[in-house]
């Protein structure tokens, strides 16, 4: 998604805080990454993938990516990525039900019998570790008192394994995804509306505590705290319907 970007500008005798410090990294990053336009993404050089010695895994050589976002994605060393999670066998749900049909003749590729082999994908994600802690003085606009900060963010990566198949798009299948997460947002009120439409007071207050319970929020973690503190018989359905907003807005974040 393009937007557009402040560039900061110093002028002599100008107070340098830490916001603008951190609008300068932001604004590089933002120009950096707008190189995915007219280059694309994807891997750049290296991240050889070859088998490892040790069974259920495979070596990701050193090399450089680009993700979707413009990211920069340097693998500095050899990686071992484990693929137990992509190649557990998969369970027989009649299994002790209905008879073993009898052994048949199986198609083999390098020893391994063409029902046991897999397709995996291997996806590259950018990742950031916070690094190099240090005691940072208190000031007119920071907490009194030393306190640690960290002063630097190491660039990283991090590599998963997916079950894949022969003819999946792996863009339009994370496009699917996606759009199931979102139809999922409005799954709370769907839910709120077969079971308690027509609630009031104490009923709504219970019913959006126990989603809460069941379906903790990720970023606006006061909604619970202000449906828990409301008195009881202030509950409407106006109250419920501001409610239900931030649960939905909450998971369309995520």
């Amino acid at each position: 998604m393009l937007e557009c970007s402040e560039k900061p500008r110093f002028a002599c005798g100008q107070l340098l805080t830490d916001e603008d410090l951190t609008a300068l990294v932001k604004w590089s990053e933002t120009k950096s990454a707008l190189a995915r336009f007219r280059h694309g993404w994807g891997v750049v050089c290296g991240l050889d993938v070859y088998a490892s010695s040790r069974d259920g895994q495979v070596n990701v050589g050193p090399g450089y990516a680009m993700d979707g976002c413009g990211r920069d994605i340097v693998v500095c060393s050899e990686t071992a990525i484990s693929l137990d999670s992509c190649c557990k066998p998969e369970s027989d749900p009649c299994q002790g039900v209905v008879a073993n049909p009898p052994p048949t003749m199986n198609a083999e590729f390098g020893g391994i019998e063409a029902q046991d082999l897999r397709i995996v994908d291997l996806i590259l994600h950018y990742a950031e570790t916070d690094v190099s802690p240090r005691s940072a003085l208190g000031g007119v606009n920071c907490a009194m008192g030393s306190r640690s900060e960290y002063s630097r963010t190491r660039e990283s990566s991090r590599i998963e394994c997916a079950l894949g198949t022969t003819d999946a798009d792996p863009l339009r299948l994370q496009a699917e995804k996606w759009e199931e997460g979102y139809r999922g947002c409005l799954e709370v009120l769907k839910r709120y509306r077969e079971e308690h439409d027509n609630a009031k007071g104490a009923e709504i207050q219970h019913w959006l505590l126990r989603w809460l319970e069941r379906y903790p929020l990720r970023q606006f973690g006061f909604v619970k705290d202000w449906v828990s503190h409301k008195p009881a018989d202030e509950w409407d359905q106006r109250q419920a319907v501001q409610a239900l907003f931030w649960i939905v807005q909450d998971r369309r974040n995520a």
